[in-house]
């Protein structure tokens, strides 16, 4: 089956202030082509951050989205 989406090693993290905010780390997954998901968890857990790498409107700290 082709991969709608493939993420390796991904990482995302902010610099609020001195505090530095990890969301991902090392995250590696894919996404097969014609699959339903569904992104579940509570506030803040990096639900929009993913969807926002996923759609080219953030770039990762480091990893890759393909």
């Amino acid at each position: 089956m082709t991969s709608l989406y493939t993420l390796t090693d991904l990482s995302k993290g902010y610099t609020r202030g001195k505090e530095s905010i990890t969301i991902f780390e090392e995250l590696t997954m894919t996404i097969p082509e014609g699959d339903f998901m569904a992104i579940m968890g509570p506030s803040g857990s990096g639900k929009t951050t993913l969807l926002n790498l996923l759609g080219g409107i953030d770039r990762p700290t480091s990893g890759s989205v393909e």
